[in-house]
């Protein structure tokens, strides 16, 4: 903590310096702890963990969709000592208070193995017609039970269960990028979900992002789910998202036709095994191999 009587003048500089929203050089400040801060449901922003290299501060996302990091040249966000300094497009400057939520940690068992998540839930009455929505996370590595997207919902209104996926967090386990598993990973957590809201939500479903928005459907088939949503999810299959993407790869490459024509052949053979839960297609493949794999 800085002394006022001793360095009055590097204070103001602080502090002009959260107010126009930039970073001053040399000056160094705490992370504020991740959630919504504002005044309401419909002003507030929600700051998450610190953002990575080569992006410095903290992760922000407004309601409008509005995001970037404190730490960028002109954002419109800064904070410091829990409290959040926005700079509005008209000039007005507001300061925001941590928005009040309950969180409530849980472990679980999902296929023999322990996660850990936790629910979130706004702050005030109990509402047995509140949402209540489980996160299923994408194919990152990193821990999703803080997630941004979780506190953005929970400060609508919406109560949120977020975990950490198998391998993950303090979740035990192995990383997978097992769409079976991981389904039956979210269904056991909307079942943990609706046991610790019991009494206090209505309708109860899955939010999917990225890899999310496949594995969410999924898990929709072997859970009691109200509703699923999808954002930044495909509506192709991971077949096709994945040959899209070797052959993307191949353009970039500036490949000839052939050579690509070789890669989509290959992309057939391997989505035969896959289609078949590898119960075909060996054969198939060895002739792509034997053929093209010195290529």
């Amino acid at each position: 903590m800085l002394n006022l009587s001793d360095n009055k003048k590097k204070m103001l500089a602080i502090v002009a310096a959260a107010l126009a929203g930039v970073a001053l050089p040399g000056v160094a400040s705490a992370a504020c702890t991740p959630g919504a801060y504002g005044t309401g449901p419909d002003d507030f922003v929600v700051l998450g963990t610190p953002a990575t290299a080569p992006a410095t501060g903290q992760r922000y996302l407004f309601r409008s969709g509005l995001r970037g990091s404190t730490g960028d040249a002109g954002a419109p966000v800064t904070c410091a000592d829990d409290i959040a300094v926005y700079r509005a497009p008209d000039g007005q400057v507001k300061r925001w208070p941590r928005l009040a939520t309950r969180e409530t940690k849980t472990s679980f068992d999902s296929d023999a193995t322990r996660l850990t998540g936790a629910l979130i839930e706004p702050a005030g009455p109990a509402d047995p017609k509140r949402p209540l929505v489980v996160l299923v996370h994408g194919s990152e590595r990193t821990m999703a039970a803080a997630a941004i997207y979780g506190h953005m919902l929970a400060a609508q209104g919406i109560s949120v269960f977020a975990y950490n996926k198998r391998g993950t967090g303090t979740s035990e386990g192995e990383y997978t990028q097992n769409f079976e598993l991981l389904a039956d990973d979210a269904a056991a957590a909307l079942r943990e979900a609706r046991r610790m809201a019991a009494g206090r939500f209505g309708r109860a479903g899955y939010f999917g992002g990225s890899q999310g928005g496949w594995v969410a459907p999924l898990a929709a088939t072997r859970s009691p789910a109200d509703f699923v949503a999808v954002g930044f999810g495909l509506v192709v299959s991971p077949i096709e998202e994945d040959r899209e993407q070797l052959l993307d790869e191949a353009r970039e490459k500036h490949l000839d036709a052939a050579a690509i024509a070789q890669v989509e052949r290959l992309s057939r053979a391997t989505a035969q095994l896959v289609r078949s839960h590898f119960a075909t297609g060996y054969e198939a493949l060895a002739q792509v191999r034997r053929e093209i794999g010195g290529a």
